[in-house]
């Protein structure tokens, strides 16, 4: 006959298994906190988001402020090198893709950057394309850089 003791702990045992291993009861979902604007909240969480031109475009601005001031000798808080690291990776890392592939569209390249052009420069010609057509801050991130620098830096026609 079994012991009443150990069925009793072995019982236990096994509640307190199950019920750690159920999952916690529904609880309500916090409240988002709104961003300062809709296009500069940071979307990595939802994995069918698109980037679009006018988020990178709220991180470059005060980006281009910053690169505009250390142009001129001042100095940045750190509070600003996030944004400016954020937006100068990204036009470097799309300009270097771009070199490497070469993307042609109808045998022609979409733009030439000169080899001087620093990516400050690219940032100022990103924001001034954005500016001057606030639908292009809706498409995606790619396409928005691509028709900036398009503008910005034409290829020769061949």
């Amino acid at each position: 006959m079994p012991r009443p003791i150990l069925n009793k702990k072995l019982l236990v045992l096994t509640a307190a298994v199950i019920g750690l291993s159920a999952p916690a009861l529904a609880q309500p979902a916090p409240s988002p906190v709104a961003p300062a604007t809709a296009a500069a909240q940071d979307p990595s969480s939802d994995p069918n988001y698109q980037y679009t031109a006018a988020w990178l475009a709220d991180i470059c601005r005060p980006a281009v402020k910053t690169w505009e001031k250390t142009k001129s000798g001042g100095s940045v808080d750190p509070d600003e090198v996030k944004n400016f690291e954020d937006c100068m990776m990204y036009l470097s890392g799309f300009r270097d893709g771009y070199d490497y592939l070469h993307k042609p569209v109808e045998g022609q390249a979409t733009f030439c950057i000169p080899g001087e052009v620093v990516t400050g420069k690219l940032a100022q010609a990103f924001l001034s394309h954005i500016d001057l057509y606030p639908s292009a801050g809706k498409r995606n991130i790619v396409d928005g850089i691509g028709d900036a620098f398009g503008e910005a830096y034409p290829c020769p026609k061949q």
